[in-house]
């Protein structure tokens, strides 16, 4: 009879500690027991076969843990180590790393453990703009590109970019190219969290265009403090934020623009000779206003991207545009493309195939790509967060 030991390096996610714990088994005994100590007491894990898989298995049963989580490794001779892992983001079993694009996976807020095990395989310009490498930034400033560091939606961005300020950094000469110099501006004009630290740089910021595209909730009463209510809502008639304000100034409004706004449904509907019957096909909640006046539709491949408009579409089918369909953002779109499998063109021979690319940019096709694997732009998947599950 020949027993291992194993000592196990048991790793608390929850309070980050480390415990100790002697494991021993009989590998020639069927089902092998291994047998722990803790000063909770001793236990026993019976395992069905002699195989690292089982091994896994029966240590992660014990522990109430992810088998993935579970590593074996050799340790002083005879000995073996166990370590839990933490909790981690685990890639879906039917996405294999290789086939990966490490561009796209560089932006990926939920491969940040994978980046940091293949650190020779960052791209640090696309890392740049991922909420969570804020702390493998910090620790690689040199390799920070600030035009593209500009865009980063984390707020624990802000600090960082406010001290690159504060050193001048955002002045032109800093920058390789006064195209740099304007992508930084330009970019942390649309940054939603990064307003205050644009109260403060009023000369570089970059009002029309881009400004006006902010996300962020605190815009109108930013641009209040700078500019007076009219020319706020010709600017911002598509944003949701100023509905409010726009109702205030009807006279000011850009029709267009507002034809946009999914907050503004009740004013088109009241001003229908004034909507912009191209724009209001992309607008979400704007699909009552389009079954009474399908006469008005005229690009049918639009609305087909609309998220809202699969029951239209299923009214009017042989207008429904099935490549922009793949595009469409919705899990109602998605169940409309799963019945019709055969409108899809499958070609991937050439690496800008429409649909099969509209399809892996899509986050709502994961489920149906991982069902049609065939659909699949490889390179492009490794941007969703949707690929990666949550590992206990």
């Amino acid at each position: 009879m020949i027993a291992i030991n194993l000592m196990a390096f048991l790793i608390s996610s929850d309070f980050n500690i480390k415990i100790d714990i002697s494991i021993s088994f009989d590998i020639y005994a069927y089902p092998m027991k291994l047998t722990y100590k803790t000063l909770a007491g001793e236990f026993t894990i019976e395992v069905s076969k002699n195989t690292e898989a089982e091994v896994k298995q029966a240590i992660a049963n014990q522990f109430n843990v992810h088998p993935y989580r579970v590593s074996l490794f050799p340790w002083e001779n005879i000995d073996y180590g166990v370590v839990i892992q933490p909790s981690q983001w685990k890639l879906l079993d039917w996405t294999p790393l290789e086939r990966l694009s490490w561009d796209y996976l560089s932006t990926n807020p939920r491969a940040i453990q994978i980046l940091q095990q293949y650190p020779e395989r960052i791209n640090w310009q696309m890392l740049c703009i991922n909420p969570e490498a804020i702390p493998m930034l910090l620790e690689n400033r040199d390799k920070i590109v600030w035009h593209q560091f500009a865009a980063n939606p984390s707020p624990d961005a802000i600090p960082l970019l406010e001290e690159f300020l504060e050193k001048g950094g955002g002045e032109e000469e800093q920058f390789t190219s006064g195209g740099y110099y304007y992508l930084f501006w330009a970019r942390l004009s649309e940054n939603p969290h990064a307003l205050p630290l644009l109260e403060k740089h009023m000369k570089h910021v970059k009002w029309y265009g881009l400004l006006s595209i902010n996300p962020s909730p605190d815009l109108v009463p930013f641009l209040q403090k700078h500019m007076g209510d009219h020319e706020i809502v010709e600017q911002l008639s598509h944003n949701p934020y100023a509905i409010d304000l726009i109702e205030k100034h009807m006279d000011s409004v850009n029709w267009s623009e507002l034809s946009k706004n999914p907050k503004a449904i009740h004013l088109l509907e009241n001003n229908i000779d004034r909507i912009d019957w191209w724009n209001i096909l992309q607008n979400p909640n704007a699909i009552p206003i389009l079954e009474k006046h399908t006469d008005k539709i005229t690009a049918w491949y639009k609305i087909s991207e609309n998220p809202n408009a699969v029951p239209l579409l299923l009214q009017y089918p042989d207008k429904i545009n099935w490549s922009f369909l793949c595009g469409n953002r919705s899990a109602a779109a998605m169940e409309l493309l799963e019945m019709n499998l055969n409108k899809i063109d499958n070609d991937l021979n050439l690496e800008s195939a429409r649909d099969s690319l509209l399809l892996s940019r899509n986050p709502y096709a994961i489920p149906l790509l991982s069902r049609h694997p065939q659909f699949i732009q490889w390179h492009v998947l490794a941007n969703h967060p949707e690929i990666f599950e949550w590992i206990e």
